[in-house]
């Protein structure tokens, strides 16, 4: 069987010569595409001669695709298409070929679109059925009608629950988070609304595209209007107005109406005039509100203005001398980290513990399925390096007993315990630039959540990067979530989602310490996900979580270490 850029070729015996043709499916592993170089003794490139290609388009479940269009090309004869009948059966017969290689694109509506290559070297060349994959975002559409149809109807209960489904499908990007939000809005179910919308701007932040960031900046806002969170909703709609939108002159109407709310006058005034200056039409809208805000001033007003701010100022101030500044704390947790990241790098530790894998692939994904692993796991960590043991118990529930044994998931994850000494080590912060995101709250206990991102990349040196959740009392850090470029091989899914139809793979790995023993943190839990994005689509592909249990610790020693 032969693979050229994501199709596996089935050759059927015909005369001497053999040709395969199928689609290829995305593997655990990622795609390397392959090819033959024919033998110029088999072959005669020069000679044209009558060739039939066919097959049969069908979805993942067997199902045959009417009309699909398939098209051959290459600069010699072009782009020639055809459409599959009811049957989804396709053909082009008695085309005049010489050996050559072809490019075959399989599309319909509703589906991925499907490429790859064919070479020219029989008579007869049938193409294997071709699984296509739905297309995540026409399933999403079509959904988010069914729950709009069922509200217009007035099964709003119903309609509820059709948006809930897909909440929890977590396939969709922040544009689609922003659509899901406006529908619950509709229902009047503003919690939801706003969780969703939350997640909308997570996702937006993530991606850095300013226009996304933008409008999920102000579907936020507009959420926080509608739960009369008039205060909460003006920092959305101003961080969305630095974003330079193209509709600024109705965002600053927007955000004077929110001033006004607040009684704000003079803020709400100033906001309408730049939205006239920016847009003259709206002078005949907004020049008799102008005018009637500003008819009821008078000098006093102006007077208890200025003492107001006077006093906010002076407030702020008296705030600001007690707060501590943020670069003062990032300063002193990193020195802290510094000081833990030492104490680690020079422990040596032994213990046992029960380690459950569990690896899922998501249904009408190619290759999809579950799998659970169970290991008595041993591990010994000196100088900075972890040996790892395993002895597998279980797989998928039946028993086992096998001394030894690999890791069989498409991602393998080893413990990344001393991660803390690459990110926060006193000798590694030189290489990173770090920056408060914000505090979180665990189990009762502050922690402060750092970026780390790498100066500038090293020659020859691979470095990690990411957010780490640090306890600011003693440095320790309880998660770590690596940024995609650390995890290896990250690139060869980015290809291997290309080949399947999708724009990119969105990997997410984050690993838990949450284990104490000698001073130390030890894992206790990790987790990779993989998403397969498509436009504003973020379709979940693959899962494997990592769950530690039942410790047994032999050994824990520190040197002594004198801090500087």
């Amino acid at each position: 069987m032969r693979c050229f850029q994501g199709i596996q070729i089935r050759i059927k015996t015909l005369l001497v010569t053999q040709v395969m043709v199928a689609l290829s499916v995305l593997s655990g592993a990622a795609l390397m595409a392959q090819r033959e170089i024919p033998d110029p003794k088999r072959t005669h490139l020069h000679a044209l001669e009558f060739r039939t290609i066919s097959g049969k388009v069908t979805d993942r479940a067997g199902a045959p695709v009417a009309g699909a269009l398939v098209a051959i090309e290459n600069e010699r004869i072009g782009t020639i298409q055809k459409a599959a009948d009811s049957n989804g059966r396709w053909g082009f017969r008695n085309l005049l070929f010489k050996n050559e290689e072809l490019g075959l694109t399989i599309s319909a509506q509703g589906f991925l679109t499907r490429k790859g290559k064919i070479t020219c070297t029989a008579k007869n060349i049938p193409i294997a059925e071709c699984g296509l994959i739905a297309d995540p975002r026409f399933i999403l559409q079509n959904l988010l009608e069914e729950a709009e149809n069922l509200r217009q109807s007035g099964k709003i209960m119903e309609a509820r629950h059709k948006l809930d489904e897909i909440a929890k499908m977590d396939m969709g990007g922040s544009l689609f988070n922003i659509a899901l939000a406006s529908k619950y809005v509709l229902l009047g179910d503003l919690d939801s609304a706003l969780e969703v919308a939350e997640r909308g701007l997570n996702l937006a932040r993530y991606s850095q595209d300013p226009v996304q960031i933008r409008q999920a900046l102000e579907n936020l806002g507009d959420i926080k209007l509608h739960r009369f969170e008039f205060r909460k909703a003006l920092p959305f709609f101003m961080e969305a107005l630095e974003q330079e939108p193209p509709n600024k002159d109705q965002l600053l109407v927007k955000i004077a109406d929110v001033h006004l709310l607040l009684n704000q006058k003079e803020s709400a005034v100033e906001g309408y005039r730049k939205a006239m200056r920016l847009n003259p039409e709206l002078e005949k809208q907004l020049q008799g509100e102008v005018a009637g805000i500003t008819s009821g001033w008078t000098e006093n007003k102006v007077v208890e203005r200025d003492r107001n701010e006077k006093k906010a100022g002076e407030q702020a101030e008296a705030e600001l001398a007690v707060m501590p500044d943020r670069n003062e704390t990032l300063v002193s947790v990193l020195k802290k980290s510094a000081e833990y990241a030492e104490k680690l790098e020079t422990a040596a530790f032994r213990y046992v513990c029960i380690e459950d894998v569990i690896e899922s692939t998501w249904p009408n994904m190619p290759y999809a399925g579950k799998n659970q692993y169970r290991y008595d796991f041993q591990i010994i960590g000196n100088n900075k390096t972890i040996v790892e043991q395993r002895k597998l118990l279980s797989l998928n529930g039946l028993k086992m007993n096998k001394r030894n044994a690999k890791q069989k998931t498409v991602f393998q994850s080893h413990l990344k315990t001393f991660a803390v000494v690459d990110l926060l080590g006193r000798e590694n912060q030189g290489k990173y630039n770090y920056r408060i995101l914000r505090n979180e709250s665990l189990n009762g206990k502050a922690y402060l959540l750092i970026d780390i991102r790498k100066k500038a990349p090293q020659k020859g040196d691979f470095q990690l990067e990411g957010t780490a959740l640090v306890y600011p009392h003693d440095g320790s850090v309880i998660r770590i979530e690596f940024n995609q470029s650390s995890i290896i091989g990250h690139e060869g899914r980015r290809r291997a989602s290309l080949d399947l139809g999708f724009e990119d793979a969105v990997i997410k790995d984050v690993h838990w310490f949450e284990v104490q023993k000698g001073g130390l943190n030890f894992p206790s839990r990790s987790f990779l996900t993989e998403r397969l994005k498509l436009g504003d689509v973020l379709m979940p592909h693959y899962a494997v979580e990592y769950r530690y249990s039942k410790y047994a610790f032999f050994s824990v020693s520190i040197k002594d270490v004198r801090y500087r």
